[in-house]
């Protein structure tokens, strides 16, 4: 015997075989009545097929791989990836960086490439940072696009710098070093490499991991 209401089907006989376990827990027919309304059944659906919670997607951004060159740029012969910090993967949330200004005048030049005061100090989100965010552009915080009087931001992720070495005058080698940054322009993020040489703080912001 089948009992069929609006397109759902089931089979009362088996129904009824949940009968007992009503009187085992001391169901009265007033209680199962109230139970068997519409209201009743539609709030314990949920529970009883045990619909599982939708939980938000996790990003982890592997920090300390290998970067990639921005804009398909080569590493090879003129280019070459000077400087990265390293450090554990990282996962993502609104507060995981913040934007800081960087004072003036605070590349120094060392034996080596170009050391930034003050770097030890301080985790600069380096290019892998960069890249996931561009891939997943609305986990960008909309407080990034502009500073507070409406001029547009250029984020700085100091964390890698990349080294492009050139023949100068008297066959010497020249190089310019260069760090990648974000900045949101004709409604979407796009990706550009600033030029340390030419550097003018300016609307840019130094992003630095929490």
């Amino acid at each position: 015997m089948t009992n069929r209401i609006t397109d759902h089907v089931f089979d009362a006989r088996r129904v009824m075989k949940c009968v007992p376990g009503l009187v085992r827990t001391q169901y009265t027919e007033a209680d199962v009545c109230k139970l068997l309304s519409d209201e009743t059944l539609a709030r314990l659906l949920p529970s009883v097929r045990q619909q599982p919670e939708v939980l938000p997607p996790i990003h982890v951004i592997r920090c300390g791989k290998e970067p990639a060159m921005p804009g398909g740029i080569i590493i090879g012969a003129s280019w070459k990836i000077e400087q990265h910090l390293h450090c554990e993967d990282l996962t993502w949330s609104a507060d995981s960086v913040r934007l800081e200004e960087f004072p003036e005048k605070k590349m120094i030049r060392d034996d080596r490439p170009w050391v930034f005061l003050p770097l030890p100090k301080k985790p600069f989100a380096n290019a892998n940072v960069a890249n996931y965010l561009l891939r997943h552009t609305h986990l960008i915080p909309d407080s990034w696009k502009m500073k507070n009087d409406g001029e547009p931001v250029e984020i700085l992720f100091l964390g890698t710098l990349f080294g492009k070495h050139s023949a100068a005058q008297h066959d010497e080698m020249s190089t310019t070093f260069h760090v990648q940054t974000l900045y949101f322009s004709r409604r979407k993020w796009r990706r550009g490499l600033m030029n340390l040489t030419s550097w003018r703080c300016g609307a840019s912001r130094v992003a630095v991991l929490t």
